[in-house]
C-alpha cells in the first residue's frame, strides 16, 4: 500500500530502514487488519510497563517497526497451541475458507505498541515483514538490545 493511498493517522518508526531491518521489507498496513498476538501487558516484571510505553511513544515516536509475519490460519492455530494463554484468543473465521490458504497478518513483534497506536488514534503502522513466526520471534531480542532502558 502507497502512502499516498492511506487515509488515516499512520504512525510510522524512526528506525525502520537501519542496518536490521534492510533485508525486510518496511510497509505500512492498516492496523485493523493485523492479529495483535499477545495480551495487553500493564505491568512487566512487577513494574509499570503499559502506561510508560504510551507516555514514550506519545514524547518520542515509534522507534522501531513492528515484526510482522503473514502465517496461516494452520499455523496460528498451532502457535496458539503451543503458546496457550501467552497469545490473544485468534480471531474468528466464519468465511469458509481453507485453513491453509488463507493468511493472516500478525504482529509477533510489538504488540503492546500497536495497542499504543491504537489508544493514541493510529490507523496505520510501520511493519517490517518476516517471512516467519519463528524468525521475528529470535529478531526480538536484537531489536531489544540497545534499548534496554527505553520503551521504545
Amino acid at each position: 500500500m502507497s502512502i499516498m493511498q492511506v487515509k488515516g493517522k499512520i504512525l510510522r518508526s524512526k528506525f525502520s530502514y537501519t542496518k536490521l531491518w534492510n533485508k525486510y521489507p518496511v510497509q505500512v498496513l492498516p492496523i485493523r487488519d493485523i492479529y495483535i498476538s499477545c495480551p495487553k501487558t500493564e505491568t512487566l516484571r512487577g513494574k509499570p510497563f503499559y502506561k510508560l510505553l504510551l507516555e514514550d511513544i506519545e514524547r518520542d515516536g515509534l522507534h522501531f517497526p513492528l515484526l510482522v509475519s503473514n502465517p496461516t490460519r494452520t499455523e496460528l492455530r498451532k502457535k496458539k497451541k503451543q503458546y496457550k494463554n501467552r497469545m490473544d484468543p485468534l480471531p474468528e473465521w466464519n468465511d469458509g475458507l481453507d485453513e491453509n490458504m488463507q493468511r493472516q497478518w500478525t504482529v509477533w513483534g510489538g504488540s503492546q505498541r500497536i495497542r499504543v497506536a491504537i489508544d493514541l488514534g493510529y490507523t496505520h503502522i510501520d511493519c517490517a515483514i518476516i517471512p516467519t513466526l519463528d524468525e521475528a520471534r529470535t529478531l526480538q531480542g536484537k531489536m531489544r538490545a540497545p534499548f534496554q532502558k527505553r520503551y521504545y
